[in-house]
């Protein structure tokens, strides 16, 4: 992940919420705000200001074009997205922090981050965990939804290390060319005002102040020479060692603060270190058919509640909260997805798009799909290819197999 380049697609009046996030992303690759075609994968601050950006539509198109969108990481600041599992494709009417045209450069449901409660240790864990490739990932794989959040975090001014500039790093060479080129600059005007000197006097006739026969008419060039090269190589020498006394981040820092943000002198100090992520406990989304297996799920979810949270209908859906929003919020927080499988719920279309949209992130491998037969039923084909539980081999032993299944390694 050293050597990962990452572009960061963000409207400028939301930079400024977004310094910790850069800040750790630029310590484990370059940050780049443009061009896109150096950048290995997109992180997408989606807020009301991006949704009307003609500059976030531009690069995201740009990047989109040359990239697979499924490497784009979005990240909530603002305003609200909703996916519509039917339609698979993002809800416009609902969907106010990004604008119609990025909407539809998503042809399946993108991974995003909630930071609408500000930018967290714990976020900034689970997005690095995101962009992590796949064969050097240690950190938890990141959910759509995030958990508590705390309020927006303070800018952190982080070590002043030369790789943390965004595509840009300031060479040796570099500096050695310019004392150079200063060194020549300077003795060659040395040297030419003197010849000029030594010019105007010889034409004059009459020497100011003249001197014995046989000794020298003036100072000799060379000696102007030397003193230019000195003298320039000097001037070069002190303008890198001026460079150098300012911060290396002063350019990264300058494209992300906004005119009215202020320093202090807390800054000049070094940021205290995150704090450790807690664990993620996790949680298991049972679908099952209201009509015939409510009990057998509340069950369920009561005995599994000890070592997990659980996901079920109605029971997890918060007052006021629309069905499909709940259903979404719980698919993207779920490492298991529990299908009680029955005659009644295979013949209802909910339950059926909720097991379609666990398929589809299970092959993600954002969550893991467990079909459970509670009765005798015509299983799809497509679930017989996936590890089934049954309801007759005992209610205990079914309990007993689900556990070890969701505490399974993923």
């Amino acid at each position: 992940m050293g050597d990962q380049s990452v572009l960061v697609i963000v409207a400028d009046d939301d930079r400024r919420l977004i310094l910790r996030l850069v800040d750790a992303l630029a310590k484990i690759g370059a940050v780049g705000f443009d061009p896109p075609s150096l950048a290995e994968a997109a992180v997408l601050v989606a807020s009301r200001r991006a949704a009307v950006s003609a500059d976030v539509d531009r690069l995201l198109t740009a990047w989109t074009d040359e990239h697979p969108a499924e490497n784009v990481l979005i990240v909530l600041v603002d305003g609200d997205l909703q996916w519509d599992i039917a339609a698979n494709s993002f809800d416009a009417a609902a969907s106010s922090a990004l604008s119609r045209a990025a909407q539809l450069r998503f042809a399946t449901r993108p991974l995003w981050l909630d930071a609408r409660g500000g930018v967290t240790a714990r976020l900034v864990t689970r997005m690095l965990a995101a962009l992590a490739p796949e064969d050097k990932a240690d950190l938890p794989r990141a959910t759509c939804q995030e958990g508590p959040r705390l309020a927006p975090s303070a800018p952190s001014p982080g070590d002043a290390s030369p790789s943390r500039v965004p595509f840009a790093r300031t060479t040796k060479t570099r500096w050695r060319l310019i004392a150079i080129v200063c060194a020549f600059l300077s003795a060659i005007a040395l040297l030419y005002a003197a010849v000029a000197s030594d010019r105007d006097t010889g034409g004059s006739g009459v020497s100011p102040d003249p001197v014995p026969p046989g000794s020298s008419s003036g100072t000799s060039p060379w000696v102007f020479l030397v003193i230019g090269l000195a003298v320039g190589l000097m001037l070069g020498l002190t303008i890198r060692w001026q460079r150098r006394k300012r911060p290396r981040r002063a350019a990264a820092r300058a494209r992300l603060r906004s005119p009215d943000t202020t320093t202090s002198t807390q800054e000049a100090l070094p940021p205290p270190p995150p704090p450790p992520a807690p664990p993620v406990r996790a949680t298991v989304f049972i679908s099952h058919s209201f009509e015939t297996d409510h009990q057998l799920a509340l069950r369920l979810a009561a005995d599994l509640r000890a070592d997990v949270d659980v996901w079920v209908a109605p029971e997890s859906i918060a007052p006021g909260e629309s069905w499909l929003s709940s259903v979404e919020r719980g698919l993207g927080a779920s490492r298991v997805f529990l299908a009680l499988l029955s005659k009644a719920s295979l013949a209802s279309p909910w339950v059926l798009k909720e097991i379609q949209a666990a398929m589809e992130l299970e092959i993600r491998s954002k969550l893991r799909l467990i079909p459970v037969e509670v009765e005798d039923c015509e299983v799809p084909i497509l679930l017989r290819t996936y590890q089934t539980l049954r309801l007759a081999t005992g209610y205990g032993e079914l309990v007993e197999q689900t556990r070890r299944l969701v505490n399974a390694p993923s």
